[in-house]
């Protein structure tokens, strides 16, 4: 045992706690960052120096080298309080090994070592399960968000096989309508599970439930265990509203490649939409913990479920999920501020909702459309309950002058982008009235 490497073992700890605890305090979605600071070093720490001392008192006993080992896990577990995608898919992928060690470490104490073969069994596949089987999809592609409300497009696509026969001749076919696409790929030199797949995602795009059940029955009646075909049956049920169906289509997937996020995050889908609730949000949670790229998915989800119970809170402890580093980001800091200026909890809410978005970079007249929202909403608050003037509404005093001034200067803007007439003198209307100390 050198002493060198021990003391390099030390300031590598050091220093892991430290980069660790500048990742937790600067996170946007851990509720406590200080706490979760002081429990994040403590732990790591506690285990580090330990198994150190352990290691240099009895270097031949394994016990010391698992607790450091313990502890560096620990601390690559807590890369998951990162607002980076990368860091934070890479702290969630390795999010068993801490327990996997402590483990090793209580079956292995005294001595440190395995004894009987049974230990080692186990060990070695609680090891395999927390890293093989952690590994990113090769099924899968990423999820894709358009918009806040999910559907069966959002839902990530099948990766393409490339020892596929067919790959090569399919990947010319990307372009075009989705019927020329499908005219294209019944005349394809010869069938095979890929064709097949194409026509299924051809005929979703076309709105063509049964091309879609022949394509994927004709995969069934080769192999009756390809999962892909029933996975396109499922989109295909959830694109005709019939969730109950997909439930049982992406259950059927699942038992196949149950080590995948995508058909969890198709069951909370149809889950949602068949208003098994708790059931939907409960998945929904699992996948938003597991992949930062099913974060977004996974709080647009959590919102709309929370959203109608009349969970404002937890609507928007869903919407704070979702990373500033995340595609994302903007739609959900924009329906943050829709449901804050919706809420009903008066002006500091409405403040809320308007810094909300402060720092975005959003469609203008959406913004707009927004504040002339919230300047009515605090507009009638002040009226009846009195102005607050330390309190500042997108930049304006809580009073009932200066927000008539922001009513009316947001009506103006919205009457020059008005792509009508009719429109736009509604619009200076309105400013008028409301210069005019009324309000319509």
């Amino acid at each position: 045992m050198s002493r060198r490497l021990l003391l390099a073992l030390a300031c590598a700890g050091l220093a892991s706690g430290l980069v660790i605890a500048a990742i937790t305090l600067a996170s946007d979605h851990i509720d406590d960052p200080e706490s979760e600071t002081v429990l994040r070093l403590l732990v790591g720490w506690s285990f580090i120096g330990t198994g150190l001392f352990a290691w240099w008192r009895r270097p031949a006993n394994a016990t010391g080298r698992l607790m450091v080992a313990a502890g560096f896990a620990w601390f690559a577990t807590s890369l998951s309080a990162s607002d980076n995608d990368l860091l934070f898919t890479i702290g969630i992928s390795l999010d068993a090994l801490f327990p996997a060690i402590c483990g090793h470490l209580l079956i292995a104490f005294p001595s440190g070592r395995l004894e009987t073969r049974a230990e080692r069994w186990v060990v070695g596949g609680t090891y395999f399960t927390v890293t093989v089987l952690q590994l990113p999809s090769l099924l899968f592609e990423e999820p894709a968000i358009e918009t806040d409300r999910l559907d069966w497009q959002t839902l990530p696509g099948l990766r393409v096989d490339p020892s596929d026969p067919q790959a090569s001749w399919l990947h010319g076919l990307t372009q075009g309508t989705p019927q020329e696409r499908l005219a294209l790929l019944h005349k394809a030199p010869a069938t095979s599970p890929e064709v097949h797949l194409a026509i299924c995602r051809a005929a979703l795009a076309a709105g063509q439930p049964d091309l879609v059940d022949s394509a994927a029955n004709a995969m069934l009646r080769v192999d009756p265990w390809e999962w892909r075909a029933v996975w396109m049956q499922g989109l295909s049920a959830l694109q005709q509203g019939e969730p109950r169906v997909a439930q049982s289509a992406f259950n059927a997937v699942y038992g196949q490649v149950p080590g995948e996020l995508a058909p969890k995050l198709a069951l909370a889908i149809a889950c949602e939409h068949s208003g098994e609730f708790d059931v939907a949000e409960g998945l929904y949670l699992t996948c938003a913990r597991t992949d930062a790229n099913y974060i977004a998915p996974s709080a647009f989800g959590l919102t709309d479920i929370r959203t109608s119970r009349g969970d404002v809170d937890g609507a928007l402890a869903a919407l704070d999920l979702v990373p500033r580093t995340s595609g994302a980001y903007v739609r959900a800091r924009r329906q943050r501020a829709g449901l804050l200026a919706g809420s009903g909890r008066g002006l500091p809410a409405l403040a809320q909702a308007m810094d909300s978005i402060a720092t975005l970079t959003i469609d203008p007249v959406d913004r707009a459309n927004l504040a002339a929202d919230v300047f009515r909403t605090a507009l009638t608050e002040v009226q009846q309950s009195g102005p607050q003037e330390a309190l500042r509404i997108d930049g304006r005093a809580a009073t009932e002058s200066s927000l008539r001034d922001g009513l009316e200067a947001t009506y103006r803007f919205l009457a020059d982008q008005a792509p009508t007439r009719t429109e736009r003198i509604v619009l200076v209307d309105w400013a008028n009235e409301v210069r005019g100390w009324t309000l319509r």
